[in-house]
């Protein structure tokens, strides 16, 4: 995909709106929606994750991570959960969502 000219589109799943954005604070909430815009042009952006999650990528914004499935034939980028990293709490979450 490097050098690919599409562009992605950002899909959420229902709980994260619903839940995972909720009670974040308005500059948090910022620095997600300005990462997560990045992968409409660089949906390798993240980190390839492995285990239960194999296939899927996080991206790092502070204390918070961004779990997302690239599906490359729909040119669309499915953003699983956001959450904390601690204790794994994000991974957990995206675990159960998929």
């Amino acid at each position: 995909m490097p050098g690919n000219k599409n562009k992605y589109l950002i899909e959420y799943l229902p709980q994260v709106i619903n839940k995972d954005l909720l009670g974040l604070n308005k500059e948090i909430k910022d620095l997600i929606k300005r990462k997560v815009e990045r992968l409409i042009e660089e949906p390798l952006l993240g980190f390839p994750l492995k285990g239960k999650l194999s296939g899927y990528f996080k991206l790092k914004i502070s204390k918070y991570r961004i779990v997302y499935k690239i599906i490359n034939d729909q040119l669309i980028i499915l953003i699983i959960a956001i959450g904390k990293r601690d204790n794994f709490f994000v991974y957990s979450l995206a675990e159960k969502r998929i």
